[in-house]
């Protein structure tokens, strides 16, 4: 390799080790290069590339762009730098540094790869599935795409499909895609949970035994099952499972705090309470741990520091109107009822449906608390009124006694003349 100090001979060193794969030293002599990589395109498309396959995204991304300036059809480029937008979670950018490639190709297979992956991070998921099955049905029929990849994207619109309503064709191609390119355990997963979101436990099941067979020890399998098992009340056999998943796996998350749901409806306050409060060690703005933190609280009779944790969940979650609920019945068993009233009220609101259980239980928990208010109130004016009579006798006796001195000093002064 050159040696020698000059840019554009350093330029040249680190090209050569970028050809050769060794990114590490690549960047090194480029970025002594000095402004070369800024001013010579080749040198700053080398050093864009180099960044990028070092996972330096951020230092990447304006050299790409740059580059892009002087090539813009350069499409290895332009698929880097839109991948660079996708894992610095700009899929907006993404998608529009695509759309030439785009323009000119619909079916260019690499620039809708990347357009998926930037619509996965799409909040408007109805913006992002025209996106996703564009490049699964693409995908599908290509040779050059691999089984893999092809049930990533079918799982991304699965996934889709069941969030915006449809789980019908969400479960539909689940099941495709195990029928077309192998059962694997992550497809098995994502259909057994839709399954159990629909309420049909018992293809849940299968689908989760499945599983079973096909990974005895997965620690997804047993979280799954316990789940299924929870939502058929079966409480002692899912805490068995998520136990088992716990085992495998301490800091499965997911498992744990399922397990904790399991142990609040099977009773079993102390053990969830050790449970919540390590996951809200490790996630202390999970807002949903906090509250149901506070429920155990509520449940071991220490309202105040279930007050404590359902107002700063409140605040976390503030759509979530079970937590608005125990906030409300937290207050109310502090003693701050006229609060607990208006709290309640607040998770009436929130409540999404009509018909929804929640409703009569606010309703009948205000109509209590109106009531305790109103005695409170009363028994508070009874008090006063009684407290008065009380000071007006002292006053009248007192007035009684200073009249009673009075005569009799007037009587011995008469007595003494």
């Amino acid at each position: 390799k050159v040696t020698a100090g000059n840019p554009m001979l350093k330029y040249y060193d680190g090209l050569i080790y970028a050809i050769e794969g060794k990114n590490a030293e690549a960047e090194e002599m480029l970025l002594k290069s000095e402004d070369l990589i800024k001013t010579y395109p080749p040198a700053t498309r080398t050093y864009a590339h180099v960044a990028y396959r070092l996972g330096k995204c951020e230092n990447a991304q304006p050299y790409f762009v740059r580059f892009l300036g002087h090539m813009p059809d350069d499409r290895m480029t332009v698929l880097a730098l839109a991948d660079c937008y996708t894992r610095m979670r700009k899929p907006y950018r993404a998608l529009g540094a695509i759309k030439p490639i785009l323009d000119v190709n619909p079916d260019d297979m690499g620039a809708n790869l990347q357009a998926a992956g930037a619509a996965g991070l799409l909040r408007d998921l109805r913006q992002a599935q025209p996106i996703v099955e564009k490049a699964f049905s693409l995908a599908v029929k290509s040779d050059e795409v691999d089984d893999a990849t092809k049930k990533m994207l079918g799982r991304r619109l699965a996934h889709i499909e069941f969030s915006t309503g449809d789980a019908e064709a969400a479960i539909n191609h689940l099941v495709s895609l195990n029928t077309s390119f192998g059962t694997d355990a992550q497809t098995l997963i994502l259909l057994s949970n839709i399954q159990m979101e629909t309420g049909d436990l018992d293809a849940a099941e299968q689908t989760a035994t499945q599983l079973f067979e096909l990974v005895p020890d997965s620690v997804e399998a047993m979280n799954t099952m316990g789940a299924i098992r929870y939502r058929q009340r079966v409480l002692e056999e899912a805490i068995e499972f998520y136990d088992r998943a716990l085992t495998a796996s301490p800091s499965y998350q997911s498992a744990r705090k399922n397990r904790a749901l399991a142990l609040i409806g099977a009773g079993r306050f102390d053990e969830a309470e050790a449970d919540l409060r390590l996951l809200l060690e490790e996630v202390p703005s999970d807002g949903e741990v906090r509250g149901l933190l506070g429920r155990v609280y509520l449940e071991q009779q220490l309202p105040e520091a279930a007050m404590q944790q359902l107002k700063q969940a409140h605040r976390d979650v503030p759509k979530a109107a079970m937590v608005a609920a125990d906030y409300a019945l937290a207050l109310a068993r502090s003693g701050y009822v006229a609060s607990a009233i208006a709290q309640a009220e607040t998770a009436k609101e929130l409540v999404k449906t009509k018909g929804d259980k929640i409703l009569p239980y606010l309703d009948g928990l205000i109509a209590e608390w109106e009531q305790q208010d109103l005695e409170r109130r009363q028994k508070s004016d009874a008090d006063k009124a009684r407290i008065q009579e009380e000071i007006n006798q002292k006053l009248d006796a007192k007035e009684k006694a200073e009249k009673e001195a009075k005569e009799k000093a007037a009587k011995e002064a008469e007595k003494t003349t």
